[in-house]
């Protein structure tokens, strides 16, 4: 969120002051006319103050409010140490052999910063006695057309598939829909518990809230999440994720076969429900993060063949390229993206 800073004038006895209303002209229109977001700005301080207690009066206001706000371009450069790895012949050994070395890498951030000030006046002294300063980025899309796309989904009632890749802060993401649709539809995410007991209660642990329900990835989990799509709740699942043995296919992924699951196609299939692609972006400089909804590359094709599931599974490695080449820097390049499935045990199968 913005960074929010404010001063006051310590001799100020806020205690006698009782109504307000905004300073003329005020500095957010100094194009001579009200604009449209300086409205919005005043709708949003107004409310802002009468929730405080504070009366609307423009006849004999005890205090005068003027709102300012400007956008600035700006470049942040970020230096990361990482290791990388050269090889080597060795006689001796008589194979090559992987020698790592540091190196720093450079990010280059482009964005705009916008600040908004506050300003609470006296009106019958013409003496400042509060001020406020919110510096935040600007989202490159507003709020409510984020959230249209899930908006429509609930509103159709099918359900909704959130796929989510390594990417940036993906945790984060699922708290994020929870948070602003949780209340409407629960989300129900797919994950694999971790082997040792302590690190199973903390997942759990961090995880639980409400409006937000884990399902095990394996064939309970997946019923789970079933029931959930019919009942045209939210399910999230991480599509990049390698699957065990026999519950995916062999597609291409940036220009190599990866084992690539198939869940994602076949709730979708079974269920009739809309899919998204869901991811959490970082931003620099422990700035916060701005959430991302993106459709698939390609609408997922029809059918449970074995060439149906290639093509649904090579659209949604596509979309993961579109995305992970969008922000190189944030994907989980440490995953193990083209490893072997593992093995699944009888009892499971």
């Amino acid at each position: 969120g913005p960074r929010i800073t404010s001063d006051v004038d310590p001799s100020a006895d806020f205690a006698r002051y009782r109504t307000f209303a905004f300073f003329s002209p005020l500095a957010i229109e100094n194009q001579g006319y009200a604009t449209l977001t300086s409205g919005r700005t005043k709708d949003a301080a107004r409310r802002q103050m009468e929730a405080r207690g504070y009366a609307y009066d423009e006849k004999s206001p005890d205090l005068w409010v003027n709102l300012n706000a400007y956008m600035q371009e700006k470049t942040d450069v970020y230096s990361t140490p990482e290791v990388d790895y050269d090889y080597y012949y060795s006689y001796r050994a008589r194979r090559y052999v992987a020698v790592p070395y540091w190196r720093d890498r450079t990010d280059v951030y482009k964005y705009t910063e916008g600040t908004l000030n506050v300003d609470l006046v006296d009106a019958k002294q013409n003496r400042l006695v509060w001020t406020g300063v919110a510096v935040g980025r600007v989202g490159r899309t507003k709020p409510e057309e984020r959230g249209a796309k899930i908006d429509a989904a609930i509103a159709a009632g099918r359900g909704l598939v959130l796929l989510t890749p390594h990417l940036g802060s993906f945790e984060v993401s699922a708290r994020a829909v929870v948070e602003r649709w949780g209340a409407q539809l629960p989300l129900t995410v797919l994950y694999r518990p971790a082997r040792q007991a302590f690190l199973r209660e903390l997942e759990e642990t961090a995880r639980h809230r409400p409006g937000l329900a884990t399902a095990p990835a394996n064939l309970s989990g997946v019923r789970q999440m079933l029931r959930a799509l019919k009942k045209g709740e939210m399910v999230g699942l991480l599509p990049d994720q390698v699957p065990p043995e026999g519950q995916g296919v062999w597609a291409p992924f940036f220009g190599q076969p990866a084992y690539t699951m198939t869940l994602a196609a076949r709730l979708v299939q079974q269920t009739g429900a809309a899919v998204l692609v869901l991811c959490c972006e970082r931003l620099p400089g422990g700035a916060g993060f701005e959430v991302h909804l993106l459709d698939l590359e390609a609408d997922l094709p029809v059918g449970s063949d074995e060439a149906a599931q290639v093509q649904a599974a090579t659209v949604v490695n596509r979309t993961m390229e579109m995305v992970i080449r969008r922000w190189p820097h944030q994907y989980l390049w440490g995953y193990h993206r083209y490893k072997q499935p593992r093995r699944v045990a009888a009892a499971q199968a």
